[in-house]
């Protein structure tokens, strides 16, 4: 079996009207170290495939990576995914090509304490051969219920929306994860529990920022400005180094 690997990216934002920038990252559960890394600009959003699936059995990723052609992608390369989503983050069907009723989901789910089916994943008007997956809905405690609808509260009369759709605070009481695992294997709990490891790749960008101060980028020019962010980070992955060798400190 291979690796269980948790993906996710970070803003790090220039002086004044610079570029920006976006840390991707690799994080291996099993070795606890960062195992792949790439900066872009932010004009490259978050996607599965966008660092190596090799060697990984899992990839877990937060709700910017359920993407059509990353999940094809990292499957075809042989790694099974574990992503979050929201209602609206993919054009997905149930197995008859029938879109989803969310709010019907999300009262079976409040009443039977969770959903697991079958879905598609589609391309809206775009030629895509449906991809097959697995949806799951789990309760969340209602504290982070609560402040999940307050939060979608927030966002739309940011946006000067009227009212908040229906499905967001629905959605709003359960996390939603969609994989490719297959539930003979790998049980509604089992998710939960496996997604909640990303709280590690969390961590791992909280210490770059608060201990390498990777936030604080200095530079304007492109140039300056990545050869601080490889150094930083260079120095970062050699400390990881340093700190998994069993033989590096003394018994």
């Amino acid at each position: 079996m291979g690796a269980i690997t948790l993906v996710d990216a970070s803003l790090i934002q220039s002086p004044g009207t610079g570029t920006n920038y976006r840390l991707h990252l690799q994080w291996d559960v099993t070795q606890q170290r960062s195992v792949a890394a790439r900066i872009t600009t932010t004009k490259v959003g978050e996607r599965l495939d966008l660092l190596s699936s090799t060697g990984i059995s899992i990839l877990i990723g937060d709700r910017g990576y359920p993407q059509p052609d990353g999940l094809r992608n990292t499957l075809e390369a042989g790694a099974d995914v574990l992503v979050r989503l929201t209602w609206n983050s993919l054009s997905l069907t149930n197995p008859d090509g029938q879109p989803l009723d969310w709010l019907a989901l999300c009262e079976q789910a409040h009443r039977a304490g969770g959903v697991d089916l079958p879905v598609l994943v589609c391309k809206a008007h775009r030629r895509f051969e449906p991809l097959p997956m697995r949806l799951v809905f789990l309760p969340k405690p209602a504290e982070a219920a609560a402040t999940a609808r307050q939060a979608a509260e927030r966002a739309s009369r940011k946006s000067q929306r009227k009212q908040v759709d229906p499905r967001t605070l629905a959605c709003a009481d359960h996390l939603i994860l969609l994989t490719s695992l297959p539930p003979a294997r790998f049980t509604v709990p089992q998710l939960g529990a496996l997604y909640r490891l990303r709280w590690q790749i969390e961590l791992l960008f909280k210490r770059l920022k608060s201990l390498l101060h990777l936030d604080r980028l200095p530079a304007k020019d492109a140039d300056l400005a990545r050869a601080w962010l490889q150094a930083h980070l260079l120095v970062a992955l050699l400390v990881e180094d340093y700190i998994t060798d069993e033989g590096a400190f003394p018994p």
